[in-house]
C-alpha cells in the first residue's frame, strides 16, 4: 500500500520533479557542502556536477555511496558507484546510480571525459543514459548531455561553469522535460586546509537557487563541512577522512519539514 502511495506521489509530482531530488545529492562531499560542487576540487562525481573538474584527477579512483532513505523513506533509496582513470592528456569517468524501489525505479549510467583546453582551463562533457521504470506500466530510456568549463585564474581560486541536459532531452508521450540547469561558482581557500565554495544554479523551471558551503581539514586526515542550499531551503553537514588508499565519507541533510537525510561513501585512491 505504502510503496503505490509513493508511485502515485510520483506521478502527480512527475517524474523530473523526483529525478532533481535524486540528482542533487550524488557525492558524499557534495552534499556536505550544501551542494556546491561545480567549482570544487576533482572527485569521481564530478561526472554528475561538472566533468571539467575531472582533469585535476591523477590517479585511479573508484568510489561508491548509499543513501538508505531520502527524507525517511526507504523505498527512495539511491545507490551509486563510479570510477575515475587518467588516459593521457584526459581523465574519463563512468558512473552506474540506482534510485527508487521495485515500483518506481530510476538507473542511470554515465560516461565522461575532462581535460585541459588552455592554460589553467579545463573542460568537459557527460553523456547519460537514464532509464526510468515504473512497475505495470512499463519502462522508457533517454539520453542527456552535459558539459562544463573550470578555471584558475588564481592558485587558490576557481570558477566553474556546468550546463546540465543541452541536449533538451524530454521523457515519454508526455514530452516532460527532464531537468535543464545552469550553474556557476567559485571555490575559494583563503588558508591552506579551508575551503570556501559558493554557487547559484538556475533550473529553467524553477527561481534561481543559491548554494554555499565550507570545508576545514585537520592534519591531511580528518575533513569537516558545513553547507545550506536554497530552493529548497536545506540545511547539511558531514565528515570526512582518508587514510593510505581510502576515503570514507558521511554527509547528512535537513529539510525543515521533511527531516534529515543520510549519505555515506567509502573510496579508493590507487597510488596515492
Amino acid at each position: 500500500m505504502k510503496g503505490s502511495v509513493i508511485v502515485s506521489l510520483v506521478v502527480v509530482l512527475g517524474v523530473c520533479a523526483v529525478d532533481t531530488l535524486s540528482a542533487q545529492h550524488r557525492g558524499a562531499r557534495s552534499t556536505a557542502m550544501g551542494g556546491a560542487s561545480v567549482a570544487g576540487s576533482a572527485d569521481v562525481w564530478a561526472v554528475h556536477s561538472n566533468p571539467a573538474r575531472l582533469a585535476g584527477i591523477s590517479a585511479i579512483v573508484v568510489s561508491a555511496f548509499l543513501m538508505p532513505e531520502l527524507f525517511g523513506l526507504k523505498e527512495l533509496r539511491t545507490v551509486g558507484i563510479g570510477g575515475v582513470m587518467p588516459v593521457g592528456p584526459v581523465s574519463i569517468g563512468v558512473n552506474a546510480v540506482q534510485f527508487g524501489f521495485e515500483l518506481y525505479k530510476e538507473t542511470n549510467v554515465s560516461a565522461s571525459v575532462g581535460g585541459e583546453i588552455d592554460w589553467d582551463i579545463a573542460g568537459g562533457l557527460t553523456v547519460h543514459v537514464n532509464r526510468f521504470s515504473f512497475d505495470r506500466y512499463g519502462a522508457t530510456t533517454t539520453i542527456l548531455i552535459d558539459c562544463g568549463l573550470q578555471a584558475t585564474p588564481l592558485k587558490d581560486l576557481r570558477l566553474g561553469f556546468a550546463a546540465k541536459n543541452i541536449s533538451g532531452t524530454t521523457i515519454g508521450s508526455t514530452n516532460e522535460r527532464l531537468p535543464r540547469l545552469f550553474t556557476f561558482g567559485t571555490a575559494y581557500s583563503p588558508i591552506r586546509n579551508f575551503n570556501i565554495a559558493v554557487e547559484l544554479e538556475k533550473d529553467v523551471r524553477f527561481p534561481l537557487s543559491l548554494k554555499a558551503g565550507v570545508e576545514q581539514t585537520f592534519f591531511d586526515i580528518l575533513s569537516l563541512r558545513l553547507g545550506t542550499s536554497s530552493q529548497p531551503d536545506i540545511f547539511s553537514g558531514g565528515i570526512g577522512m582518508s587514510y593510505s588508499m581510502f576515503d570514507f565519507e558521511y554527509a547528512g541533510f535537513h529539510h525543515p519539514d521533511l527531516g534529515w537525510t543520510h549519505q555515506i561513501e567509502v573510496g579508493i585512491v590507487v597510488g596515492r
